[in-house]
């Protein structure tokens, strides 16, 4: 139902383009671990505009379907967290959640609403994860969180959710949409 509207994928999307039957509009990425991890995938992905941070080029090569973004990574428990960019041009901001990053852009491109479809907002931290503060390896080969149980399979890095700081990011792009 999505084939022919405008759309925004994230992170390890594109291993679900044969059960979609399409490509996203737009991909992006955030997290570093995400970038690092799959960065050979993401290098070789063209068909989509990639949009990611400039701090993520030590890892991820541009292309001419690539825009890179200044990224603002402030993940600080600031007043009024997080803020929200009207002008990606100058600079971005991050929530706590890639989706966060892509509502600013959907924002500045002059969308006014935006539908969050297959957003993961509930984590299972298997107990056989390897945790070091907000860092979390998966040792088993079976995601329990995503749609492909390889998505952050065994080997795969990823950061402790901490879906309160992506609730005040919904709650903050709410206000401007």
């Amino acid at each position: 139902l999505l084939k022919n509207e405008v759309t925004f994928g994230v992170n390890a999307i594109y291993t679900n383009y044969i059960q979609m039957g399409f490509y996203v509009t737009y991909y992006v990425v955030e997290d570093k671990f995400v970038a690092e991890d799959r960065a050979d995938e993401i290098n070789q992905y063209k068909e989509s505009l990639l949009m990611y941070g400039d701090e993520l080029t030590y890892c991820l090569s541009p292309n001419k379907n690539t825009v890179l973004l200044n990224v603002i990574y402030n993940f600080r428990n600031y007043l009024g967290f997080p803020h929200f960019s009207k002008n990606i041009a100058k600079k971005i901001w991050v929530g706590g959640t890639v989706s966060y990053l892509c509502m600013q852009i959907a924002y500045y491109m002059g969308f006014d609403q935006v539908y969050l479809i297959g957003f993961d907002h509930s984590y299972e931290i298997p107990d056989n994860a390897e945790v070091d503060g907000h860092k979390i390896v998966s040792t088993i080969d079976n995601d329990p969180n995503h749609f492909n149980k390889e998505y952050f399979g065994k080997g795969k890095r990823w950061h402790d959710p901490m879906l309160d700081r992506m609730e005040l990011a919904y709650k903050k792009a709410k206000t401007y949409f």
